[in-house]
């Protein structure tokens, strides 16, 4: 049996040991030319009942029933069904009054860098995290904070080659909730 975080970590995010594992996961599967390589990427990303298999290849992202082109997106909001948070992607600027995406996503420890990385390189903005859960969350950023480091869009030196790297960066630095995978792995 694997247990993580089991130690409360005073002024901490509680998932520092989990976050660490997750963050591993996610750089094998998109390799150390992540972010560079969204549109040469080719694996399965998600489940839903909707879509079933959901999967990146050759720049678009595909389910069982939605299609969408990565050049394509123009928005993708966090949002909440219940326990679950979806991925809802938007091929158009603001519609009318009924908003409806083209797609939905799992928010998972794949599908927020490759959304995130597609949508700052199409549009210049982030995920829109900023729907709470009608409860206790306000906002979307505790996902965010779980799931995303600012070193995916870094290279291995720790320099930022494009604009757009730079710009989903700093989004992502802004809640200092940085994990260093390496250092985590040296102190143990």
């Amino acid at each position: 049996m694997i247990q993580s975080d089991v130690q409360s970590n005073p002024g901490q995010h509680n998932i520092q040991e989990t976050k660490s594992i997750l963050l591993a996961f996610a750089e094998n599967k998109l390799t150390g030319k992540f972010p560079d390589n969204i549109d040469d990427l080719d694996l399965m990303i998600a489940f839903s009942l909707a879509e079933k298999e959901i999967r990146v290849r050759n720049g678009t992202l595909a389910g069982g029933k939605h299609q969408v082109k990565f050049s394509d997106i123009r928005r993708v909001k966090c949002i909440s069904n219940g326990t679950l948070r979806n991925l809802y992607i938007y091929t158009r600027d603001k519609s009318g009054f009924f908003d409806v995406p083209d797609m939905k996503v799992p928010v998972n420890e794949l599908t927020l860098p490759i959304l995130e990385a597609v949508l700052v390189r199409n549009t210049g903005k982030g995920i829109d995290f900023s729907t709470g859960d009608g409860f206790d969350q306000k906002t979307s950023e505790y996902i965010l904070i779980r799931y995303m480091n600012a070193s995916f869009f870094a290279n291995e030196d720790g320099s930022i080659t494009d604009d757009w790297h730079k710009i989903a960066y700093d989004q992502i630095r802004y809640y200092q909730s940085d994990i260093n995978i390496a250092e985590n792995a040296e102190g143990e």
